[in-house]
């Protein structure tokens, strides 16, 4: 697994959200290697019930839950080629793989392009480019254009094109900035995407805890973990030590031993968890809704492989 959603380990997403817009669900299904949902109101919460790894719809807009892709006249049987624009940062990387993914379905070329103002170095272009193609092994190139209405003109065939969320390179500038227009004159479409990191909910297992009323025997008995959920109502209201279990009298019950938990949300990041995995000696970590309530279990070697 990866962290950025490299979405699955194949850099394909499972599952894949869709709301209403022209284009949103012929693009789900064919990005999604799983399922195409629909959803209607709320992409948190079905992004959460789902563990969807990407979400489609018309506008990229402040939805940051999941990473999204944004088709604009989008049609693929216009399609003769497939171009990803590549820029700094990793919605660019995500359009190369998304970029990759529909190359393979719709079984059009694709290639990575960047470009730069004449005269400008071409080196650090060609690195960008070069980190792109690299997963799928598509050709890339550097181009030198004088205008932003020179970008597509530089591309051969009825393009669909695919780019990154605005960044910093002087590519994207012209694409959001004043060649926003372009946006729309690609001759199949433009494909806008924006990454988001890998969360919790996407490896999150059943959830599991005992009583505070539970005997210390008894915990003794059923408990394997070094750290357990305590829950009270199905409250996630504290956390209990198998060692400190051991030195208890057997009579006595699991309130009087539990600690204030640490804790994760479903939708926290994979990459902010790396003092709660050690809070709880590789024991399995609760995961709890914005209510405070257990909604799962999170396996912190999981974790590990999701950042790897």
């Amino acid at each position: 697994m990866d962290s950025q959603p490299d979405i699955t380990p194949s850099g394909f997403p499972n599952t894949v959200l869709w709301t209403k817009g022209d284009g949103c669900r012929e693009l789900a299904e064919l990005l999604a290697s799983k399922d195409a949902v629909a959803v209607e109101g709320d992409p948190n919460g079905a992004g959460i019930r789902h563990r969807a790894d990407m979400v489609v719809m018309n506008k990229v807009g402040s939805f940051d839950l999941l990473p999204v892709a944004a088709p604009t006249g989008f049609d693929t049987e216009k399609a003769s080629n497939i171009v990803v624009a590549v820029g700094k940062g990793p919605n660019s990387q995500l359009a190369a793989r998304l970029a990759g993914r529909l190359a393979d379905r719709l079984k059009l070329p694709v290639e990575a392009l960047t470009a730069v103002r004449p005269g400008a170095p071409t080196a650090p272009a060609r690195r960008l480019v070069d980190q792109a193609r690299a997963p799928s092994g598509m050709p890339g190139r550097v181009v030198e254009v004088q205008s932003e209405a020179d970008l597509l003109e530089s591309v051969a065939g009825s393009t669909l094109l695919l780019l990154g969320a605005p960044g910093g390179s002087w590519l994207h500038r012209q694409f959001f900035g004043p060649g926003a227009k372009l946006l729309t004159a690609a001759p199949a479409g433009t494909i806008v995407v924006r990454d988001a990191p890998r969360r919790a909910f996407h490896l999150m297992g059943e959830p599991f805890g005992v009583s505070r009323h539970l005997l210390v025997q008894d915990a003794l008995m059923i408990l394997t973990e070094a750290v357990t959920p305590v829950v009270d109502d199905g409250q996630l209201v504290g956390v209990v030590r198998r060692k400190a279990l051991k030195d208890a009298p057997a009579d006595g019950e699991v309130a009087d031993l539990m600690e204030t938990p640490a804790y994760v949300e479903a939708t926290d990041a994979l990459h902010d968890l790396a003092d709660v995995v050690e809070f709880y000696e590789s024991s399995p970590i609760p995961l709890v809704d914005r209510r405070g309530r257990l909604v799962g279990l999170l396996d912190p070697r999981a974790v590990e492989e999701g950042l790897a």
